[in-house]
């Protein structure tokens, strides 16, 4: 019952069917994370540049659920053709890219910066675009992130047919 409200929010008709027009399949919900980040100087795990590798076929819907300034470690995103370019240089299959590495080959004004008030909404593929967030200097952040796949995503192996018949 907790996550009713969540669920119904995120199947809304309109959505799905931009989602599932992006996917090119009716998607699944396969993670839902209510983040809060505190005030940190770190930059570690997603923290870092990176991109998500289970599924290439994904949209993570983020939603401001405080207003979230630059201060605030918005979600942060390389667009996907200056991703696909830097991660070609690179070498890049999987893991974190330090900010260092990522800005030989890009500009600061490259980056997307999903930054508003409470209640803003950005979809945004985490495969195909190198990501990070969670640098909350200034003002901690409430985020909500729903993240919807193919209903095939990490489905090989031991878990396929738990993974298929629990979605």
């Amino acid at each position: 019952e907790a996550l009713a409200p969540i669920i119904k929010f995120a199947t809304q008709p309109r959505l799905i069917e931009l989602i599932t027009n992006y996917i090119g399949e009716i998607p699944v919900i396969s993670n839902v994370t209510v983040a809060y980040t505190a005030v940190n100087d770190m930059t570690i795990s997603a923290q870092q540049f990176h991109i998500d590798g289970n599924q290439d076929r994904q949209l993570h819907l983020v939603v401001d659920l405080s207003d979230v300034g630059e201060d605030a470690g918005p979600f942060t995103f390389v667009p996907g053709d200056k991703s696909r370019f830097v991660r070609h240089l690179i070498g890049h299959d999987l893991g974190r890219v330090s900010d260092e590495t990522l800005f030989q080959h890009i500009d600061h004004a490259d980056l997307i910066h999903c930054t508003g008030k409470a209640g803003a909404a950005y979809l945004v593929n985490a495969y195909a675009c190198l990501h990070q967030g969670a640098r909350s200097r200034g003002t901690a952040r409430y985020i909500l992130i729903i993240n919807y796949t193919s209903l095939f995503e990490w489905s090989e192996g031991v878990y396929a047919l738990y993974r298929s018949s629990n979605r």
